[in-house]
């Protein structure tokens, strides 16, 4: 090797290895539709999706979002009112199906309403309250009920009175006992009835509630008259009772819970067909 000092040699940097190219992928497929998940008005309260855009007899398309009416409630009284109310309300175009014959069943359910069969004097509760959006009832049970409730027809069926009676033998005893006491014993299955009578004419009483056979009070000497419900008079005559003043006159109202008189136009309009049925008799 020569003395001289060599100028080292430049090496060019070797290249990096070229990467494999990526293959090529297939063109991206669209994705498939998904079905569009139906919602029953049975769970949800929303329209069907197989009625959505469809239009009813106005003409209007409803709201896919709006949710389905629902049923309007109505309470029917048992006992002598039942069958008359129900004949009419088919007359006024209710399906009325399963109300002949219901048995013990107390909740039927039709097309666009359901019916509860409750205690006459239960109907006025289950409206003020909101159990139901209306009812028919006699007046007698909203008298004695005294809530917050619409009374929009007289049905003009079921009358009966409210009287007061006193045993056939006593004629003139009660009055000289008054006298002398200064207050009545009264027996009664309606005490406020029978107190708002009292207090309007003056005399002092001392009322009785009695779930029943209220003729007996008098009869056995536990109160000196009572006041009772009568259409015929007959149970009075057959236990020696005569009538000595009439308190109320009584017949089958229809009536609506006030917030749904106001709002649900379905009450107003029933109670316009109740009124023309009534009309036409």
């Amino acid at each position: 090797m020569s003395d001289q000092q060599q100028t080292p040699m430049s090496v060019a940097p070797r290249p990096a290895p070229a990467q494999p190219s990526a293959p090529r992928s297939a063109p991206a497929q669209p994705a498939a539709p998904q079905p569009a998940a139906t919602t029953t008005a049975r769970h949800s309260g929303l329209v069907p999706e197989s009625k959505r855009g469809a239009a009813d007899d106005s003409g209007r398309r409803p709201d896919p979002l709006c949710p389905a009416p629902p049923r309007l409630k109505i309470a029917i009284p048992k006992g002598a009112l039942y069958e008359d109310s129900v004949a009419l309300l088919g007359q006024a175009g209710l399906d009325i199906s399963g109300l002949e014959a219901p048995g013990r069943q107390l909740v039927v359910v039709n097309e666009g309403v359901e019916f509860y069969i409750v205690r006459p004097t239960d109907a006025p509760v289950f409206v003020s309250y909101g159990g139901v959006d209306c009812a028919i009832c006699g007046k007698d049970s909203l008298a004695e009920a005294a809530l917050e409730v619409v009374e929009l027809v007289d049905l003009r069926f079921g009358a009966c009175r409210f009287v007061v009676a006193e045993p056939q033998q006593a004629a003139g005893i009660v009055e000289d006992a008054y006298q002398q006491l200064g207050v009545l014993r009264v027996a009664t299955k309606y005490p406020r009835i029978t107190a708002a009578y009292y207090q309007a004419v003056g005399v002092q009483v001392e009322i009785v509630k009695m779930h029943g056979n209220i003729e007996l009070a008098p009869l056995c000497g536990m109160a000196e008259r009572i006041v009772d419900i009568t259409a015929t008079g007959t149970t009075l005559r057959e236990n020696n009772l005569v009538i000595v003043d009439e308190v109320l006159a009584s017949t089958a109202r229809f009536v609506g819970n006030p917030a749904s008189v106001r709002i649900d136009p379905r009450v107003r309009d029933l109670a316009t067909r109740l009124q023309q049925v009534v009309r036409e008799g």
